[in-house]
C-alpha cells in the first residue's frame, strides 16, 4: 500500500496546501482533488476564527508522484467545496449543498471535465426543504440520480441537523447538457435514521443503500457519534437498521468505500469524539455485503462507554504536510495513513482505493499526503448469497 511522499522536489508546481474534507475523483487515469480547507482559532489578544478554503482543482499523477494545478474557468462559491455531497455523473463532477458551520450553501455547481468549466446547476423542486442550506451531507450515486442525506446547518440557537433523504436527478444534463436538474425529498419508512450529520452513504449494486456512523456536536467540543447500520431498500423506500452483538468503534468523518469486487464495505478512518480520538488503520472495519455482518474490526458493544485515552502531546502550531504508520502483517500491512478524519478518497482501476489529506483538527495537525490501497485476492466465501452460512473473513496472509 503505497504512499506517496510530499516533499518540494516531487511536488514543483501547484503543491496542495494540506487540508481536509476536500473531494475527490479519478479521471484520465489521475487522482483529481477538489476543494477542502482549514477551520481553525487563533489567539490574538482574544480568540478569532480562522477559516481557509480553496475551489482548486488539483491532478496527482500518480507515476511521477508529481501534483499540477489544472486551470478552471468560471465561478462558484469558494466554501461550496468545503463537506459538500459530490458525484461523478458522465463527464461532470457534481458538488451539492456544502459549507461549514458559519456559511453553507444549498445550490449545486458542475464542473465540465471535458472543457474544465464551472457553472451552476438550477435546479427545480418542488420541496421546500431542498432549498435549506446544509454542509456535510452524505452522498452517493445511483444510475443519473443523487443521493444526500443528513447533514447540519448553523450553530448555537440556529444549528439544526437532519435526516431527509433527497436526490438530483442530472439526467437531462447528461442527455441535453443543460444545466438543469431536478431535486425532491424523498418519503421514506421503517427505521428511519436519526438526524445527524458526517456520515457515509454507500450505493450498493444500485439496490440499496448502506447508511453508517456520524453524531452530533455537543456542548463543550465533544460529539456523540454512533455506530449504527442503517439499510435502505431502493424498491420500496424503506429503511431498516441491522443490528449487532459486535460492532466497529463509534465515529464520524470517517470514509466508506466498496471493495472486493462489490462484496464488502470499508470503513476507514474517523472521530469519536467522546474522548476526542481520532482512529487509525487498527479502527478500520469490513462489513460483509451480502450478509451485512462484520467480518472485520467489529469488537465494540453498541453500548459500550468510551474509555479515557491520554491525549497527544502536540503543540498548538503544529502543521503536519504527512503521517504514516507501517503495518507490518495482518489483514493490512504497508505503509497506511495515521489516524486522522475528514479526508478525501474515491475508487481507481486497480487501486481500489486513493485517500488524499485530512486531519486531526482538534490537535491541530493537517494532511496532504497521497496513499494508495490495494487488497490480495479475497476468499470465495464472502461472495456466498445473503442466508448462506459463510459469512466469516479469516484475514488473509498480507
Amino acid at each position: 500500500m503505497p504512499r506517496y511522499p510530499c516533499g518540494d522536489s516531487a511536488l514543483p508546481k501547484g503543491i496542495p496546501e494540506p487540508r481536509w474534507h476536500a473531494q475527490a475523483f479519478y479521471h484520465n487515469g489521475a487522482l483529481h482533488v477538489v476543494g477542502g480547507g482549514a477551520h481553525d482559532y487563533a489567539y490574538e489578544g482574544n480568540w478569532k476564527e480562522v477559516f481557509s478554503v480553496d475551489s482548486t482543482v488539483l491532478r496527482f499523477n500518480a507515476s511521477s508522484g508529481a501534483w499540477q494545478m489544472v486551470p478552471t474557468t468560471g465561478e462558484l462559491p469558494i466554501a461550496h467545496t468545503y463537506s459538500t455531497a459530490s458525484a461523478m455523473v458522465e463527464d461532470f463532477f457534481v458538488i451539492w449543498f456544502g459549507g461549514y458551520y458559519r456559511v453553507s450553501h444549498a445550490t449545486c455547481f458542475a464542473l465540465c471535465l471535458r472543457t474544465w468549466h464551472w457553472a451552476e446547476v438550477k435546479i427545480n423542486t418542488m420541496d421546500a426543504v431542498v432549498r435549506l442550506p446544509r454542509f456535510y451531507p452524505s452522498s452517493c450515486i445511483v444510475h443519473q440520480k443523487m443521493y444526500a442525506w443528513g447533514g447540519r446547518f448553523g450553530h448555537g440557537e440556529n444549528e439544526r441537523y437532519f435526516d431527509d433523504l433527497m436526490t438530483l436527478d442530472v439526467s437531462r444534463m447528461c442527455v441535453s447538457r443543460q444545466l438543469e436538474a431536478f431535486a425532491s425529498l424523498v418519503a421514506t419508512s421503517g427505521d428511519v435514521p436519526t438526524s445527524k450529520f458526517a456520515t457515509t452513504l454507500t450505493n450498493v449494486v444500485d439496490e440499496r443503500l448502506v447508511l453508517y456512523g456520524g453524531g452530533q456536536w455537543k456542548v463543550g467540543g465533544l460529539c456523540d457519534p454512533d455506530c449504527h447500520l442503517h439499510v435502505l431498500e431502493l424498491e420500496s423506500m424503506e429503511w431498516s437498521q441491522i443490528c449487532h452483538a459486535a460492532v466497529p468503534r463509534p465515529r464520524m468523518q470517517h470514509q466508506c468505500k466498496v471493495i472486493g469486487g462489490g462484496a464488502l464495505l470499508l470503513v476507514l478512518g474517523g472521530y469519536d469524539g467522546r474522548n476526542r480520538v481520532y482512529l487509525g488503520p487498527e479502527h478500520w472495519a469490513v462489513l460483509n455485503l451480502h450478509t451485512l455482518k462484520w467480518v472485520l474490526g467489529a469488537s465494540h458493544s453498541p453500548e459500550d462507554v468510551a474509555e479515557a485515552e491520554e491525549e497527544e502531546d502536540i503543540s498548538a502550531d503544529t502543521f503536519i504536510e504527512e503521517n504514516t504508520e507501517v503495518v507490518p502483517k495482518g489483514w493490512l500491512c504497508g505503509s497506511l495513513p495515521s489516524a486522522r478524519a475528514g479526508f478525501a478518497v474515491t475508487t481507481a482501476p486497480g487501486r481500489e482505493v486513493m485517500l488524499f489529506g485530512g486531519s486531526k483538527y482538534v490537535h491541530k495537525c493537517w494532511y496532504r499526503d497521497v496513499f494508495e490501497l490495494s487488497f490480495v485476492p479475497l476468499q470465495t466465501a464472502i461472495r456466498e448469497p445473503p442466508g448462506a452460512d459463510g459469512d466469516h473473513l479469516e484475514p488473509p496472509e498480507p
